[in-house]
């Protein structure tokens, strides 16, 4: 019992925690990407402003030290076809983000791509040779390293893994200790019943546990004490029966002695004696202990010898050996 307590406890914990985890999981993949994004977004402002306002020198500064100590790659591809950083390749993406002049988030072998266009129109400053001038729009590529994705999802994954574990075996322990407060009770009981089995009517079960095993434990102490009282009302009236039973023995012993043939008056008084002697063995046993002979043993050889001693006479006046 207590074991399939803690086993079906389990099952349904385990059945809850996947149904939470699992979610989750993808949850926090999915919290991972937009952070990644997030970071790269402000990355890019900041190359925004460079890109529009200085010199390419700077620009060039700019990018390599964006690039040190950290798992995004920042490239510049320029309106006039240069490019200043690690990913230099003009694909149709950079090409559609430069002719929309809308930014695009891609997902690339690498990992995740954002293209973001910057329009740099003459010279930094001055707005009316800006409305003059043809677009010149240059693209900003960050390219999110994938493992960097993979590396955070998995610790968030083996934190919840953790968490999972740890909650699936409080939940083992809560249920051992709720088989053991159901299971310790039910032992009690099954203890208390083998001892009524064996004839120890003063055996009591102590009604503690829940309260439906109490009781059980109240109904198997009420049952143990009717027992008692059954046996002591049959053996009183065992003994009231065997006493009644003394007054006409005793009448025909009288009886037999007042008869004239000697064989005939042994053979009578006998037979009277006997069964003085039956009913006083019926007396002496209703008057025994109740938990004397409630037992599973006996004498065999006592038991035969009574028994042959009692069909003796029978057997006498049956002349059979």
């Amino acid at each position: 019992m207590r074991r399939r307590l803690v086993m079906t406890v389990v099952a349904t914990s385990a059945l809850i925690l996947i149904a939470l985890l699992l979610p989750m999981g993808a949850l926090v993949e999915r919290f991972a990407f937009e952070d990644a994004l997030a970071a790269a977004g402000l990355e890019v402002q900041a190359t925004e402003s460079v890109v529009a306002f200085r010199e390419r020198a700077d620009l060039v500064t700019f990018i390599q030290d964006i690039n040190t100590n950290t798992d995004r790659r920042t490239t510049v591809l320029l309106a006039d076809g240069d490019a200043i950083g690690p990913d230099p390749q003009f694909t149709p993406d950079v090409q559609q983000a430069r002719d929309t002049g809308r930014a695009i988030t891609n997902s690339t072998e690498d990992g995740a791509e954002i293209l973001v266009p910057v329009d740099v129109r003459g010279v930094p400053g001055d707005l009316e040779d800006a409305a003059d001038t043809p677009a010149e729009v240059s693209v900003i590529r960050v390219v999110i390293a994938g493992h960097t994705l993979t590396r955070e999802v998995f610790v968030s994954w083996f934190v919840l893994a953790l968490l999972g574990l740890g909650l699936l075996g409080l939940a083992v322990l809560v249920a051992d200790r709720l088989g053991r407060t159901l299971v310790r009770p039910v032992t009690a009981l099954a203890r208390t019943a083998g001892r009524l089995e064996r004839g120890d009517l003063t055996a009591r079960a102590d009604p503690g546990g829940p309260p439906e095993i109490g009781e059980v434990g109240l109904a198997l102490n009420r049952l143990a004490t009717r027992i008692l009282e059954l046996l002591a009302e049959e053996r009183e009236s065992a003994a009231d029966a065997s006493h009644r039973l003394r007054t006409p023995i005793t009448a025909l012993r009288l009886e037999a002695g007042e008869l004239r043939d000697p064989a005939e008056r042994g053979r009578i008084t006998a037979h009277v004696d006997d069964l003085s002697r039956s009913v006083d063995a019926l007396i002496r046993e209703a008057r025994r202990p109740t938990r004397e002979g409630l037992g599973a043993a006996t004498d065999l050889v006592a038991l035969v010898a009574e028994r042959a001693q009692f069909w003796r006479v029978l057997a006498e006046d049956q002349r059979r050996s």
